[in-house]
């Protein structure tokens, strides 16, 4: 299922908060995918994932009439999904799964075969080179596209070091990318300061 439109999402939340549960299962449709492939390249192997998926959305479900919209829906459900991965596997999850399965699911069958080839390495490498912190910060800014003020609410960080770490993780990536002799990392869009 496609991003919901922000006044969509805002309607279906009043909804679900007042007790409709067609309301929240279209809140669920809309975000499982994208929480799945987040969860799956921080989980032990994929029935973690799905374990911890499934507890997410039964705390979002117990909690939602506590959401405020002073922060994106988006923000709150992956900081209640980190505190899940959390509970389960202890402060550091290591990943088993490989990210092949989040190409994109519109391409060709040799699109999606080299665009899982190239995400495997990459976020296999980055995975390997850089911390839980780091890596996180990354995913969050480049797969989820979060602004950094709420990268900084769901790792519980100030702004600052989110910058300050996603400038790091790209240079270390990029340097060992560069030691592996491939092309560096270059970023799809830039920091501001």
């Amino acid at each position: 299922m496609t991003a919901l439109e922000p006044g969509v999402e805002l309607e279906l939340i009043d909804r679900a908060q007042a007790g409709s549960v067609d309301a929240f299962e279209k809140l669920v449709l809309s975000y499982q995918d994208r929480l799945y492939r987040f969860l799956l390249v921080r989980a032990s192997n994929r029935a973690d994932a799905e374990d911890v998926l499934q507890d997410t959305f039964v705390a979002v479900f117990k909690y939602l009439p506590s959401y405020r919209r002073k922060y994106r829906f988006s923000t709150w459900l992956f900081t209640i999904a980190l505190r899940q991965l959390g509970r389960q596997h202890g402060q550091r999850a290591e990943s088993a799964a490989s990210p092949d399965s989040i190409a994109s699911p519109n391409s060709g069958p040799e699109q999606v075969g080299i665009e899982s080839e190239q995400r495997s390495s990459l976020w296999q490498m980055a995975k390997s080179c850089l911390g839980e912190s780091q890596f996180t910060a990354l995913w969050l800014f480049y797969i989820e596209d979060m602004p950094l003020v709420e990268i900084g609410t769901v790792m519980k960080r100030p702004t600052s070091w989110v910058k300050v770490n996603l400038m790091r993780a790209r240079r270390r990536l990029s340097k060992e990318l560069e030691s592996h002799q491939l092309k560096p990392v270059v970023s799809r869009k830039e920091v501001t300061l």
